[in-house]
């Protein structure tokens, strides 16, 4: 019998499922009755040694890692009971254990005097959701209930949708410093880099559709904010959902959201110092230090900073980077916390390009310049500025109600000003003239200001006990500049000689002013969910968001005048529909519809603005969250659509001078994704991934960059046992089927650019030289793959070759 690829593929990940399912409960068995028996449990963070100490014990513990955090435990070792162990475990920690009808929870204890732990205050509000799922110190790489698919504090496996997180301890492990190196490490998501700098092009996918949604701490932020080049340093984690998320992204294409969640205070005193070096001269210190301000611990602070500079691999381009963030949290009463915070990020580049370099030359014949090539003038320059000051107040209300209202003022600063050759004017392949420069220069100020209040919590309807979020959004986001001559300037000589004897030296353009822009957007949404249990093992989640979008923009341009580019759209429904059903304690089957809308600003014949592009997605899996949680796994089958994209009306024209455009039913993708994160075995994280997207796009459909249809992902970390317990090895691959662009263009004949299937290893060692100092090594692309990572006509870049970093930590 023929079974198609796409189903073999979902069985093969359900066979996969099925075998750990069966495997979980033989683990846990032998976890459990090792209770009263011998542990050896090496030192480490304490979240970490509990954890290891309660899946051995075959026990629950609820453990907030952020009210922990910095703290060590020097481990177990010998027969304990339950209770005698935690004991020892937490023994001058200044916690005690204490019991729940669950299992274990961590309570105030008395603090000795030599070890700077302080007492909290009782602080209910401490089991909220973004706090039980801070990451670092759990030496974890997966994460507790998240809020980022729903608004509702669910666990991985009881969101009807993927989900994945990059928690601290794999971007430590993995020596990620920037966003962007952690997409390209993320479950589920393609990355084409088509520039040397920092830019909003489109390079990011999710299931073969741009992601145009990141938000942070869960607030959305404007598209145009969108910056990959953005240190992790203050990040505790990232969290993507996978799909259409407009029930708590607003408005977007159905691929993914992205969601940075910052660093918090501690409850005790904590400092690491962290210092790197690595190829191309590339040198990073980083310094995190934080703790309890006042005696009584009412007040914490946390300040994190890091610089980095050095070359690339890339001729001629130089970075450097700087980051400051600082948080203060006050209890200003048993149940009211109030959290303020200030962010300023810095990235600056010279000799860097808006795109990299043509794929093929003028006869169509493919392009192979070395790695180190740069298609960027020496006065290329980039300034990225970024600062964000935020204010957060937290409230536990009666019957376990809690509401959050959040204020953010962020402002962007992007100053662009490039040359570089692309498509203008391809090549000779003999004599490498007929190319010519592009030019622009974008000094583009923004600022967006958000309000985001919720309200979450417990209802009783029909004897039984149910969940409720609803909240409320405002942002209005500013960028009003002065505009230059984009890709030409009269006058101006932008020929190239010869791009084989390229070397980046030629004047820059005289700049003068085009006119002036003009831009204002208003949106408001309101935003509910519910999980209804209308049995103990079934949950319906049923969702939707209300938005007001109005964008008042245009284009006041010195020759030709004002030219109005304004979008609206009153009440926006944006529903939201979800089913969980649990198979047995630690598998459960789903399905979902979510659903995402763009506006556009394209015109018909008529004059008439486009309806918005309309994203929906329809997903079903299994999951399964075994080892007490400690380990996630997830298969999923998914299908996303995206109607009324603009497509060219032929030779029609719009009344405001501009090609008409109709509105076509856009793409149809399906696909296959299996994803693994966390803990094997004690001492043993691992992050495994693997997506299939098929895709069917009309006439018309144009991503600018070739796709593969398969990509796999893995790394992990093993903790050796015994005298080795000091040593950490790992590392990891990266796999991409082939991808290809095709173009039309001058040619007579269609040309493409293809990169074939390749496979990129990672490896990595730390070594805890004593209880403060670790040494680190990373070596990315241990086999030296010269790869394209974009694959374009116009525009090609190569991924980075073979990069060696080593690290010192060390823990005050």
């Amino acid at each position: 019998m023929h079974v198609p690829r796409l189903y073999r593929l979902a069985l093969a990940g359900g066979t996969a499922l099925a075998s750990l399912t069966a495997l979980a409960p033989v683990v846990a068995r032998a976890q459990t009755a090792q209770q009263g028996v011998s542990y050896d449990i090496p030192a480490g963070p304490l979240a970490q040694v509990l954890n290891r100490f309660a899946q051995q014990a075959g026990v629950s513990i609820a453990v907030d890692a952020g009210q922990i955090q910095g703290l060590q435990s020097p481990g177990l070792r010998g027969a304990y009971g339950v209770d005698e162990g935690f004991t020892q475990l937490l023994r001058g920690s200044g916690f005690r254990i204490g019991r729940t009808a669950s299992g274990y929870t961590l309570m105030p204890g008395e603090a000795p005097p030599d070890t700077g732990a302080v007492l909290l205050p009782t602080l209910r509000i401490e089991g909220d959701t973004e706090r039980t799922a801070l990451t670092q110190g759990t030496g974890s790489y997966t994460a507790g209930p998240m809020r980022s698919a729903t608004g509702l504090s669910l666990t991985m496996r009881e969101t009807p949708q993927t989900v994945a997180v990059l928690s601290r301890q794999r971007l430590d492990d993995q020596h990620i410093t920037t966003v962007e190196d952690a997409m390209v490490n993320s479950p589920g998501i393609v990355f084409k880099k088509k520039a040397t700098a920092d830019d909003n092009e489109k390079g990011l996918f999710a299931r073969n559709m741009e992601i145009t949604n990141m938000l942070v701490d869960g607030v959305p932020l404007h598209k145009d904010f969108k910056a990959l080049s953005m240190d992790t340093a203050l990040y505790d984690r990232i969290e993507i959902v996978r799909g259409s998320t407009g029930l708590m992204s607003g408005n977007g294409n159905p691929a993914a959201s992205i969601n940075l969640v910052r660093k918090k205070p501690t409850a005790s005193f904590q400092a690491e110092a962290k210092a790197s070096i690595g190829s191309w001269s590339k040198k990073r210190l980083e310094l995190d230090a934080g703790g309890p301000v006042t005696d009584s611990g009412t007040v914490r602070a946390r300040i994190v900073g890091a610089w980095e500079d050095g070359d690339s691999y890339v001729d001629r381009l130089e970075a450097d980077s700087r980051l400051l963030y600082g948080v203060v949290e006050l209890t200003l009463s048993e149940r009211t916390l109030l959290t303020l915070s200030g962010e300023y990020q810095r990235k600056h580049c010279t000799a860097c390009s808006y795109f990299g370099f043509p794929g093929v030359f003028a006869n169509g014949s493919h392009t192979d310049f070395p790695v180190s090539y740069n298609s960027a003038t020496n006065w290329s320059r980039q300034t990225r500025t970024r600062y964000n000051f935020a204010g957060t107040l937290e409230h536990e209300f009666a019957g376990d109600w809690q509401g959050a209202v959040t204020l953010t003022r962020t402002g962007d600063d992007n100053d662009r000003t490039y040359g570089w050759f692309s498509d203008n004017g391809l090549a000779d392949p003999a004599t490498g003239a007929g190319a010519s420069l592009w030019v622009a220069k974008w000094p583009i100020p923004k600022t967006q200001t958000a309000l985001d209040a919720s309200l979450s919590g417990p209802v009783e309807l029909f004897g039984r006990q149910h969940d409720l979020s609803v909240g409320l959004n405002l942002s209005r986001t500013r960028a009003n500049y002065t505009m230059y001559p984009l890709w030409t300037v009269p006058g101006y000589d932008a020929s190239v000689p010869d791009i084989f004897t390229w070397d980046g030296n030629k004047p820059e353009p005289v700049w003068e002013t085009s006119g002036k822009r003009y831009f204002l957007e208003k949106q408001a949404s309101l935003y509910g969910a519910a999980r209804l249990r209308p049995t103990d093992t079934l949950s319906v989640i049923l969702g939707s968001r209300l938005t007001w979008f109005d964008q008042n923009a245009s284009y006041d341009y010195v020759q030709w005048g004002p030219y109005p580019d304004d979008m609206k759209e009153n009440g926006k429904v944006i529903p939201y529909v979800g089913v969980v059903q649990d198979l047995t304690d630690t598998i459960s089957v789903y399905a979902s519809y979510t659903s995402i809308f763009q506006p556009q600003q394209n015109q018909d014949v008529s004059g008439k603005v486009l309806d918005p592009l309309v994203g929906d997605t329809y997903e079903a899996g299994v999951k399964g969250a075994f080892f007490k949680d400690a380990l996630n796994a997830s298969l999923a089958l998914f299908k996303s659509l995206q109607d009324n994209y603009a497509v060219v009306d032929g030779s029609n024209m719009a009344p405001n001078g501009d090609s008409a455009y109709v509105a076509a039913d856009g793409a149809r993708i399906k696909g296959v994704e299996i994803d693994l994160s966390g803990e094997l075995l004690p001492d043993w994280q691992m992050q495994a991934s693997y997506t299939y997207a098929k895709p069917d796009l009309p006439e018309g459909f144009d991503l600018n960059v070739g796709l593969p249809r398969h990509v796999a992902k893995l790394f992990t970390a093993y903790r050796l046992p015994g005298a080795w317990d000091g040593l950490t090895l790992g590392g990891g691959a990266r796999w991409e089927s082939r991808s290809r662009f095709v173009a039309r263009g001058n040619f007579a004949t269609p040309v493409y650019s293809e990169q074939k299937n390749f496979i990129i290893l990672d490896v990595m060692a730390k070594y805890d030289v004593n209880d403060a100092l670790t040494a680190s090594l990373n070596i990315n692309n241990l086999l030296d793959k010269k790869y394209y990572s974009s694959t374009n006509v116009y525009s090609n870049f190569y991924g980075e070759p073979r990069q060696i970093s080593v690290s010192l930590s060390y823990r005050f």
